[in-house]
């Protein structure tokens, strides 16, 4: 049976992230005698730009799956522990402001869709769990060459089992969900109420 464990990336971390690199992006905005340069109303599109690739989603995925390699006299099973992992971004070099209200200290910001930039297998904990045999495969000498091909094989379909994980449109959802989160508090900690549009 398939397993799949969500693990939210701590907020904590994130938003530590989030104010350091403001700290930093600050400091690289003052004039000469220590002023803050023009923002546009104190707010640049460039603050979230800078964050580049926003990580709000990773997925741990897990199953037993088997793989069969068939031949004239006989076949051959591999059953496989998978370990792999997906993550889900949010682009932010493409995001911009729709519109933004000085006076109120309101803006809506335009996202692109959240999207999967890693889905991969986790080599150092998938394992083959067995071999079997079958036919007069089961009877002679074994072959190390087929044996290569069918674990070969099941490493290709563990790769499709977390690529076809990373399609559950769920996981998409909860990315949107915490983008916003950690947007919204990004600029809240500079006195503005964000709201996000996405567009795909």
């Amino acid at each position: 049976m398939r397993k799949i464990k969500i693990i939210f990336l701590p907020m904590a971390v994130v938003m530590a992230l989030i104010v350091g690199w403001l700290i930093g992006a600050r400091s690289m905005n003052r004039g000469p005698m220590g002023q803050v340069a023009s923002e546009q109303s104190g707010l640049m599109i460039g603050q979230i730009q800078a964050l580049a690739e926003l990580v709000t989603e990773r997925v741990n995925v897990s199953d037993v799956i088997e793989t069969h390699l068939t031949g004239r006299t006989g076949s051959i099973r591999a059953v496989v522990v998978v370990k792999g992992n997906v993550l889900i971004s949010t682009d932010l070099t493409r995001a911009h402001f729709e519109s933004v209200d000085p006076s109120a200290h309101r803006a809506v910001l335009v996202l692109p869709e959240p999207r999967v930039c890693q889905a991969t297998v986790d080599h150092e904990r998938t394992r083959v769990f067995a071999i079997y045999e079958s036919g007069l495969w089961e009877i002679t000498p074994g072959d190390n060459a087929t044996s290569a091909a069918v674990v070969d094989l099941a490493y290709r379909d563990a790769q499709r089992f977390v690529a076809d994980a990373a399609k559950d449109e769920s996981l998409v959802m909860r990315a949107r969900q915490h983008a916003q989160q950690v947007l919204g508090e990004f600029l809240r900690g500079q006195r503005w109420e964000l709201s996000v549009k996405w567009n795909g």
